[in-house]
C-alpha cells in the first residue's frame, strides 16, 4: 500500500496499528507534509466525505485543473507537482477539489485566522477591526473582533442550514461564540465546522479537528454533538476539553464539570465523569478513563505549554503549534530522548535553551524556520 492510501484511510479513520506508524514517520518528516494533509483535513471538513482511492485517475485530474487554470496558476502547480510528486498528494487533491484551484489566486496571509463562509468566499479574519459575518444573502449573522466571532443569537431554522469552517494556524488561538450561545475556545492549528444557525430539528452538530475548549448553552431538545475522527461525543449544557491533532493516535477527552456521552457509530455509549479523561482510541474501539489534573489540560487558554513524558518528536509538533514556527530536526537522536516541562511567556529560543540542559545539540532560527543540529 502506497501512502497515498495510507492518507486517504487516516482522512477516513480506517488505519491500521502498523499502517497509523506509517503515516506517522511520514507526517513528521517534513513540513511540507503536515501542511499537506491539514489542506486534506479542510476538505474532508467542508465536504463531509472522501472519494475511495481506487476512484481517483491522476492524469484526468491533474488535465481538468490546468485545463480550468491561467498560466499563473498553472505555473504554481508545476512547482507544487515538482515539490510532492513522491507521493502524488497533489493528484488527490486535485481528484475530487478542482475548484480550489479554478478560482481567482487570492493573496491570503497564511499566519492569519480564516473563515470560510461555505459559498465558495474565504475571509482572512484581522485582529485590527471588527468585521460583519454574513450569509449566502448577505445578510449579517455576526461580528469578528480581535480574537473572536460572536453570531446572531439566532431561531433553529428549519431548513437551508449554512456551514461555516474556521481555522486557527499554528502560534495564535481563537474563540467563537456559536448561534445557540456556545463558547468554544480555539487552539493553535485547529478547525471546526460549525452551522451558522442550528437545525430546528435533531442535534447540534459541530466537527473538530485538533483541540478546542467548549463551554456548551444548555438546550435540552437538541443536544451538542461534537465529532472528532469518527467519535461522537455528546452533551446536553458543560465544560469540556477535546483534542485529537492529525499526527495523534486518540482522541482525548477530558471533562471540567456536566456529563458527555462518548460513542462511535454502532457502538455502546460510555459516560465520562467530571475530573477524568477519555483516551479514545479508533483502532482498537476502547475508551481508557482516568482521574487528570483538568487544569493542565486547559493550560493552553492561559497562554500556558505543557508537555507531559513527551518523545521529542511529539515535542516539535507541540512547540511548531504554539509559536507558529517550522522546525527541522536533524538530530535523530533526540527522538529518543523524554521530556516533562511546563512553560508560560517564553520565547522559542528560551525554551530550546532549556532543553539544551539535558541533551547536547545546537539550533538555528531563521525567522520562523528552526533547523536543530
Amino acid at each position: 500500500m502506497d501512502i497515498a492510501e495510507i492518507i486517504i484511510k487516516k482522512l477516513k479513520g480506517q488505519l491500521s496499528v502498523t499502517e497509523q506508524a506509517t503515516f506517522i514517520e511520514w507526517f513528521e518528516s517534513s513540513p511540507e507534509n503536515r501542511e499537506l494533509f491539514n489542506r486534506l483535513e479542510l476538505i474532508k471538513l467542508k465536504t463531509g466525505n472522501l472519494p475511495d482511492i481506487e476512484n481517483l485517475d491522476p492524469t484526468a485530474a491533474f488535465n481538468r485543473i490546468l485545463s480550468k487554470s491561467n498560466s499563473k496558476t498553472k505555473k504554481r502547480l508545476a512547482r507544487s507537482i515538482m515539490k510532492y510528486a513522491a507521493v502524488g498528494i497533489i493528484f488527490i487533491i486535485g481528484g475530487y477539489s478542482v475548484w480550489q484551484y479554478s478560482k481567482p489566486d487570492v493573496i491570503m496571509d497564511p499566519y492569519a485566522v480564516t473563515l470560510d463562509l461555505g459559498n465558495g468566499e474565504i475571509i482572512s479574519l484581522s485582529n485590527q477591526k471588527q468585521q460583519n459575518i454574513t450569509d449566502n444573502d448577505g445578510n449579517i449573522i455576526g461580528k469578528s473582533t480581535q480574537n473572536e466571532i460572536t453570531y446572531n443569537k439566532a431561531a433553529n431554522k428549519p431548513t437551508d442550514i449554512e456551514y461555516n469552517l474556521l481555522r486557527v494556524p499554528n502560534g495564535k488561538t481563537f474563540n467563537v461564540r456559536l448561534s445557540d450561545g456556545t463558547l468554544v475556545h480555539m487552539n493553535a492549528g485547529s478547525s471546526l465546522k460549525y452551522p451558522s444557525a442550528f437545525s430546528l430539528k435533531g442535534f447540534r452538530n459541530v466537527t473538530l479537528t485538533g483541540e478546542a475548549f467548549f463551554e456548551v448553552s444548555k438546550d435540552k431538545k437538541h443536544p451538542f454533538i461534537v465529532s472528532v475522527n469518527k467519535l461522537n461525543i455528546t452533551v446536553l449544557g458543560t465544560k469540556f476539553n477535546v483534542s485529537s491533532y492529525p499526527e495523534d493516535i486518540s482522541v482525548k477527552t477530558v471533562l471540567v464539570e456536566g456529563s458527555v456521552k462518548l460513542a462511535e457509530k454502532g457502538t455502546k455509549a460510555q459516560f465520562l465523569k467530571p475530573g477524568y479523561e477519555a483516551d479514545w482510541h479508533p483502532n482498537s474501539k476502547n475508551i481508557q478513563f482516568s482521574k487528570v489534573d483538568t487544569s493542565i489540560a486547559t493550560k493552553w487558554m492561559e497562554k500556558g505549554l505543557v508537555i507531559r513524558e513527551m518523545p521529542f518528536d511529539k515535542v516539535i509538533r507541540k512547540l511548531e503549534r504554539y509559536y507558529g514556527v517550522t522546525i527541522e530536526n536533524k538530530n535523530k537522536k533526540l527522538n529518543e530522548e523524554v521530556y516533562t516541562a511546563e512553560f508560560k511567556d517564553q520565547t522559542i529560543d528560551e525554551v530550546l535553551s532549556t532543553f539544551q540542559f539535558d541533551t547536547d545539540f545546537n539550533y538555528k532560527i531563521e525567522n520562523k524556520k528552526i533547523t536543530i543540529y
